[in-house]
Parts: structure tokens; C-alpha cells; sequence
């Protein structure tokens, strides 16, 4: 099982690229491969952002991402990275582009990618990858998929958003859909699940604004815990603003029934366009919330993954966007590093997901040089 990780902040919209559709990927190690510690595994060359990631174990994981006009697929398969050719109608797309919304992977031969493509419609697929072949659902025309879990072939989530109506310039109502094998149905639920990690197929964790507030000009964020049978509801604690801004989910990272982390950042201002530095990380044991950290000194970005020993990992930019740095929490110590690079680069990080049963992570970041605009994607990793 491997839910996705929440989408990484890189570019969304990158320009034109005809003569880069053809990708090669190479080995580009930053530290000795015997070595603890980040290091590039991989790099895509050409002008390519890597949106997703997902992994069910040491032998498979999945990235992909976009030219602009081509989806991007890459498989790790225990030992190189291999490049998947993704079906015909999602590469060099005449008019418009595609995005990956999101990723998971339960087993080599059960792959889901939820790509949207096309010109104003951004129509939403789901694509699943079986090891050989392609099938693809086209979901809706309207509707948006923000994260998904994936279990086995007959137990596959997505969970996403309709347009929001009203004043609240936010998320829009719920849209989960639940594949058994045979068809998608849809699955009612509490709330918006915009954030979302899944422990197991009977313990799946969600944050975003309820379905009472959803379209009114302030939303209340919950928690939602899907029990295997129905969906439930819990109200998040409230922190004190930070420069008059309110905290806001940014993070969900789910290990049993009884033991749930968030990550809490500060809003954007709306008028300045930036959001006050701050990061809060919650505990949920069961039955109360303590708040188990937080850093007032630096500004965060969404995304919270555990590192396989009661840690967690995060990033960190700056607020002109120039600079990235990962971040690991553990036993009330925050530590910064910069992540690994090329020379002549400057590598801005992703998502992170662990690798089920180690304390390894894979991550993906965006390689930018630093005497031009050329960039390149990486796949980076933690962990032998």
C-alpha cells in the first residue's frame, strides 16, 4: 500500500518543450552509495517537473510528472530507474497540457496515476499501470483528484474536490471515489479530504474543510478517519494565530487509529502574498491532541513523512522561493540541511514518501542552474 504524498511545490506550468519528449535518465550520485544521508539517484534530463511519487516497498515506487504536453513515468524496480512509456493519448498533447494530481502503487503490476490533461475542461483520468499495459478511466470533466491510496487491484481510493460555489475562494465540496476492481462508485464523506495517509484499508486519515463550511467565506478544517466500514469526523485544536493569521492543515501523516500526526502552517496573507514562518506538529493518541512541536523561525512547506523511527521529514523555503532546505524533527530537535545537488545547480525539494518497512525515503526535486533558466528533474534518497 502507498498513499500519495502531497503534491510537490514545484512548477506547474513549464514551457513548451517538442524536442525534449524524448527523455534519458542518469545516474548522478551526490554522496558514496554505502553512505547514510540524501544523495540524487537519478536525474531526468530535459525540461521536466516530477509531481508524484508513491512506494510499496524497497522494490517498487513510482515518479511522474510532466513536460507541459507529455506525461512522464518512471519505475524503480529495486534497482535503476526505468522510464515507462505512458499511453499514446497523453503524450505531445496537440493543445493543452497534463499534470499528475497524484500516485500510488500497492505491487509492481497495481499502479495508479491520476493525470488531468486538456485545455480549460482539465478533464481527470485515472491511470492504471498493470507491469505491461495501460487502462485508462476518464473520471470527470470538472472535478479534480488530490490524493489517492492504493491497497490491491480490487481496492483502490481517489479523493478530490467538485468547484467550490459561494465566497470562500477555497476547496470545493467533497469527491471520493472508491475502485473495487470493476467500476468506481462514489463514497460520501465529512469533508473535503485535501490532505490524506493511509495506514491500512481500514485505518485511512484525511484533513480539509467540512461539508458545512465549505463554501461559506470561512472554512473549518477537520479530521475525517475512514474505519473500513464509514467515514468519522473530528474538530482539529484551535492554535493562536500567528501575525493575525490563522493556522491551517498543511500535513497528515497516519500510523494506527491511535496515533495520527498533523502538520499545521501559517496561512498566506493574502494582502503581502506570504505566509508568517511557523510550523505546528500535532498528536492525535486516540481520544486528545497535544501539541507535540513547534518552530515560529521558519517557513514550511506542505507535505509531513515520516522517517521510520518516530520522525519526520519536511522542507523549508525561503520566502523568495530561492532556496530549499530538508528538514528532520525528532525527539524535539529540528535539524536543516540543504538538500544534494549537481555543480553548477540548485535543487529545490519536493514530496518525500518512506519506503514501507525501512527508514529510507525517496524524494523528488527540480535541479535549477545557476547561469541560466535550464532545469532538470532528480529523484532523491535518503537510507541505503
Amino acid at each position: 500500500m502507498s498513499p500519495s504524498p502531497l503534491r510537490p511545490l514545484l512548477h506547474r506550468a513549464l514551457p513548451p518543450a517538442a524536442a525534449l519528449l524524448t527523455l534519458t535518465a542518469g545516474l548522478a550520485p551526490a554522496h558514496a552509495a554505502s553512505a547514510p544521508g540524501w544523495r540524487i539517484s537519478e536525474v531526468i534530463t530535459g525540461t521536466t517537473d516530477l509531481q508524484a511519487l508513491a512506494t510499496s516497498g524497497p522494490s517498487n515506487a513510482i515518479a511522474a510528472g510532466t513536460t507541459t504536453s507529455s506525461l512522464v513515468v518512471q519505475q524503480w524496480n529495486g534497482s535503476a530507474w526505468r522510464p515507462i512509456t505512458p499511453p499514446p493519448a497523453f503524450v505531445n498533447l496537440p493543445s493543452g497540457g497534463v499534470n499528475v494530481e497524484a500516485a500510488g502503487t500497492s505491487s509492481p503490476g497495481n499502479t495508479w496515476l491520476f493525470p488531468e490533461a486538456g485545455v480549460n475542461t482539465n478533464t481527470q483520468y485515472a491511470l492504471d499501470w498493470t507491469g505491461s499495459a495501460w487502462t485508462v478511466f476518464k473520471l470527470s470533466a470538472k472535478n479534480t483528484v488530490l490524493a489517492t491510496a492504493v491497497f490491491s487491484p480490487t481496492d483502490v481510493w481517489a479523493f478530490g474536490a467538485k468547484p467550490g460555489s459561494g465566497t470562500s475562494g477555497g476547496f470545493g465540496p467533497a469527491w471520493v471515489l472508491h475502485y473495487d476492481g470493476s467500476a468506481w462508485q462514489p463514497v460520501t464523506a465529512p469533508g473535503t479530504p485535501v490532505q490524506v495517509s493511509a495506514a491500512s484499508a481500514t485505518d485511512i486519515w484525511a484533513v480539509g474543510p467540512s461539508a458545512a463550511t465549505v463554501n461559506k467565506p470561512t472554512q473549518v478544517n477537520i479530521a475525517m478517519h475512514w474505519d473500513g466500514s464509514s467515514w468519522h469526523k473530528l474538530a482539529l485544536p484551535k492554535l493562536t494565530p500567528v501575525g493575525g493569521q490563522p493556522w491551517v492543515p498543511a500535513g497528515i501523516m497516519a500510523q494506527s487509529p491511535r496515533d495520527m500526526w498533523l502538520q499545521e502552517t501559517v496561512a498566506v496573507n493574502r494582502g503581502s502574498g506570504f505566509a508568517p514562518p511557523g510550523v505546528t506538529l500535532l498528536h492525535w493518541n486516540g481520544s486528545t491532541w497535544a501539541q507535540a512541536a513547534q518552530d515560529l523561525t521558519h517557513t514550511y512547506d506542505p507535505g509531513l513523512t515520516a522517517d521510520g523511527h518516530g520522525g519526520f521529514w519536511l522542507t523549508s523555503t525561503s520566502q523568495n522561493q530561492q532556496v530549499t532546505h530538508i528538514v528532520h524533527y525528532a525527539s524535539a530537535h529540528w535539524h536543516r540541511q540543504l538538500p544534494p545537488t549537481e555543480p553548477g545547480f540548485i535543487n529545490g525539494v519536493g514530496g518525500f514518501v518512506l519506503i514501507p518497512g525501512t527508514t529510507s525515503v525517496w524524494g523528488t526535486g527540480i535541479l535549477t542552474s545557476t547561469s541560466g533558466p535550464a532545469t532538470e528533474a532528480d529523484i532523491i534518497k535518503y537510507g541505503p
